[in-house]
């Protein structure tokens, strides 16, 4: 038995971002991420500000953990700025 999910990310501010490329790379590390879960990747689609996925996951995968290690994969390195923010 396999729990469907639908999820979408979105990029800050609505940029875009998710050229036709970048969604291919999406979809062979979102993939590799799925197979980490014993999950399946059905489907992915999208337009250059927003991404569609359909995935395949078993009960015993929390939800929560698998959308954090697919967001995880997109997100942008910090900036080198941003040290200078943290607290001392």
């Amino acid at each position: 038995m396999a729990l469907h999910a639908h999820l979408v990310f979105v990029t800050k501010y609505r940029r875009k971002v998710f050229t036709a490329n970048v969604r291919n790379d999406m979809r062979r590390l979102f993939a590799a991420v799925c197979g980490d879960f014993a999950a399946a990747l059905v489907e992915i689609d999208g337009e250059d500000d927003h991404v569609h996925l359909l995935v395949n996951y078993p009960p015993k995968v929390p939800l929560s953990r698998l959308v954090n290690s697919l967001q995880r994969r997109i997100e942008p390195p910090p900036s080198p700025d941003a040290s200078r923010f943290a607290s001392a």
